[in-house]
């Protein structure tokens, strides 16, 4: 639970659903800073154009130490922040060599397992990890067609089910899902419609998995796997 000083940036959560598109250049710049998604929602008395005003923190929100120039709303008191921190982390990775890839520039370094099944083994034993499924050749994915419908929230109380909160119809080209064992003790994030299109395992340590492919998918739904990804590889300090 790190302590924020007077003067860090905060992105609030409202800002990032509702302009998705800013928020990997955001991401960007937060590799080069102290910055933490927040997990669990504090107020702190805060600024912007010269308006002070006490705001709520949700979960999915971004904060940076000050000067990192992310934007959003300065803090004028100094404030206890929960969540994990983003950026020069390391994770389990299982997927495309693009999902790697995106990761990496993001500042996690990846170490790339070959199965499913083997990303929740070690998830299991207290490892973290992310697994971009469409990408998979495990037995333990079944890879379909696509969805449309609108983004809905499975658990608002993880920073990837906020954003079934975001407006609009989104449509994925592949959807991908866990079969057989793999797909048993896994908790549904978000949702297109009826299907869940993310996941969540935890044992000692945890993964979250994706059934599509964050390049290919409509801003909203692709900010959300990045997010979520940085904060499932995100240290606790």
């Amino acid at each position: 639970m790190p302590r924020l000083a007077e003067g860090a940036e905060v992105v609030p959560v409202e800002e990032i659903l509702r302009r998705p598109r800013d928020v990997l250049r955001l991401l960007v710049t937060a590799r080069s800073c102290r910055c933490h998604i927040v997990d669990y929602p504090f107020t702190v008395l805060a600024s912007r154009d010269g308006v002070r005003v006490r705001i709520t923190v949700g979960i999915g929100s971004i904060v940076c130490s000050g000067g990192c120039g992310v934007g959003g709303w300065l803090l004028e008191e100094p404030a206890w922040c929960y969540g994990r921190r983003i950026g020069d982390c390391k994770c389990l990775y299982h997927g495309s060599g693009e999902g790697a890839a995106m990761l990496e520039a993001l500042g996690v370094h990846v170490e790339v397992v070959g199965s499913l099944g083997e990303l929740l083994d070690s998830a299991a034993r207290g490892a973290r990890g992310v697994a971009l499924l469409p990408g998979s050749k495990s037995l333990e994915v079944s890879v379909g067609g696509g969805v449309c419908g609108r983004l809905r929230s499975m658990n608002p109380l993880h920073p990837v089910g906020v954003f079934g909160k975001a407006d609009g119809h989104v449509c994925v080209e592949r959807l991908a899902e866990p079969v057989g064992p793999a797909a048993r003790g896994l908790t549904p994030l978000l949702g297109i419609g009826r299907k869940t299109v993310a996941w969540l395992f935890r044992g000692m340590g945890e993964a979250v998995l994706y059934g599509f492919e964050p390049s290919e998918a409509p801003s909203p739904l692709g900010v959300a796997a990045l997010v979520g990804a940085l904060y499932t590889c995100g240290v606790e300090d």
